[in-house]
């Protein structure tokens, strides 16, 4: 797969200002590759292993914030709602590697083994530049940004049946390694600094075991648990006050997690389900140390999250030709990890507080016609966070409402027509002011097309727009997306 692209187009509706023009996004353009091959054996009916390698190598560049002051474009740097310039920032390398191996084996008749076992690398390269010509690197804002990371791992999955029970165990580990380093103003002729290597390495271990007692041959009940493990073997950092690296304290954090479900099949056609778990998430090393280029603060000691989750559903065939299903959540989260600020141009991942997630989800599908079928899909999602150090809390990037509908027209057996239409409530976004309320982009309903010819079963050919009435619209305040646009792709399947 290879894509070159010099930008996608902005809505007409979008008001071009001294940062865009409008038209083609300025610093849109992309360019990359990306290879796949696969080897498998199926030495029988039952046991299969794959090898699998992925290549892709690219470099892009980073459109601007609409609403923030840019060097060489704004006459200051208080521009719309940002009080400081933006950074210059173009990724000459954007490189990533995947090697794994998948197996799948039976022992006996009710037994089986699963092996997953992979080799991830991350090459990354980012330059950031004086000003909006992208030319010169001398200023202190200015630096090449390298990136070294790879991670590996193994999970082994192991499952036997019994008269009444199924049980299944299994085991995960998994190593990330980040190495990161530095060349500061490398055009200035006397303050060029070049960062020695810093490394961050943490293990991850997991072992689970679940068991699925099967009561009648219409009602299961599911219980499960899990202990996790991370040691931050690793953690290195360096200041520019004393030229040397130095290290964050090391240790590591556990848990123990737990879930049950009761799942009921009460037809043929119909199954409910109700769950309880208890789970933890324990932040990553970018969420602990990453500055984000001096504009975060690391915080080494970021606890865990902690959630109880609750949920009930079900699915069924209303009749011959409408299918349906629908669920209801509830999620009590405790020591929520969020970015807040600092000043107003620093922030930093914390435990903000407590929090609520709670809403629903229903679908629906229905075969009007042989040739027509349509179908939708409403959720609702409230989050809410309670912190008494920080009572103006939002939740970010999450609308509360999201509906999507389609409809899929087959005249001939060959061709396909879609449209479909999307929509999503207001949503909220950090400020580029660290400390600065929070801003809600507004919501939006997107209308797409798409038509679909197969030639063969193993070929065929799409034609579409996305965003047929080129809504301006955004998901981060700032940063507008595509207005509309038009596609043409092509599959071949071997």
């Amino acid at each position: 797969l290879v894509r070159s692209s010099n930008g996608w187009f902005l809505s007409r509706d979008f008001s071009p200002n001294a940062v865009e023009n409008g038209g083609r996004r300025d610093f849109s353009d992309v360019e990359d590759w990306r290879g796949n091959i696969k080897v498998g054996i199926t030495p029988n009916d039952t046991d299969e292993y794959v090898v699998s390698y992925t290549r892709q190598e690219g470099e892009k560049n980073a459109p601007y914030a609409i609403n923030q002051g840019v060097i060489g474009r704004t006459p200051s740097k208080i521009f719309g709602i940002g009080t400081d310039w933006q950074r210059n920032w173009t990724w000459p390398q954007w490189d990533i590697g995947s090697l794994s191996f998948n197996s799948n084996t039976a022992i006996g008749e009710d037994s089986y083994v699963k092996v997953k076992a992979f080799y991830n690398t991350f090459d990354n390269l980012l330059s950031s530049y004086d000003d909006s010509t992208f030319t010169t690197q001398q200023e202190k804002r200015a630096f090449d940004s390298y990136y070294d990371d790879h991670a590996y791992g193994l999970s082994v999955e192991a499952g036997t049946e019994f008269e009444s029970n199924s049980l299944k165990a299994a085991l995960h580990y998994r190593r990330d390694s980040h190495t990161e380093w530095n060349d500061n103003r490398p055009d200035h002729p006397t303050s060029r600094l070049l960062e020695p290597r810093q490394t961050q390495v943490e293990d991850g271990l997991a072992f689970a075991l679940e068991n699925t007692y099967h009561i009648t041959d219409t009602l299961d009940l599911v219980a499960g648990a899990s202990y996790e493990k991370t040691t931050l073997k690793r953690a290195e950092e360096y200041d520019k006050n004393t030229s040397a690296v130095f290290s964050y304290p090391l240790g590591g954090s556990d848990s123990l997690n737990w879930q049950t479900a009761a799942i009921w099949r009460p037809t043929a056609v119909t199954e409910l389900h109700a769950s309880v778990s208890s789970r933890t998430r324990f932040p990553n090393m970018f969420e602990r140390f990453s500055t984000r280029f001096d504009t975060a603060l690391p915080n080494p000691d970021l606890g865990p999250e902690r959630a109880v989750n609750f949920e009930v559903g079900g699915e069924t065939e209303l009749t011959d030709t409408w299918r349906g299903s629908g669920a209801l959540f509830y999620s009590d989260v405790k020591d929520v990890i969020q970015s807040v600020g600092v000043n107003a141009t620093t922030g930093q991942n914390q435990n903000v507080g407590d929090g609520r997630y709670y809403g629903f989800e229903l679908t629906t599908e229905w075969d009007a016609t042989e040739e027509l079928t349509v179908g939708g899909n409403y959720t609702y999602l409230k989050r809410e966070i309670t912190d008494a150090l920080l009572p103006n809390l939002r939740s970010t990037g999450v609308p509360e409402h999201l509906f999507f509908a389609h409809a899929t027209w087959n005249p001939t057996e060959k061709l396909s027509v879609t449209g479909s239409l999307e929509a999503s409530s207001s949503r909220w976004s950090d400020n580029p002011v660290k400390n600065g309320p929070y801003i809600e982009t507004g919501g939006f309903a997107l209308a797409n097309l798409n038509f679909e010819y197969k030639f063969t079963e193993a070929h065929s050919a799409s034609f579409g727009v996305r965003n047929l009435f080129d809504r301006n619209y955004e998901l981060v305040t700032g940063f507008p997306e595509a207005g509309r646009t038009f596609y043409l792709n092509a599959r071949a399947t071997f």
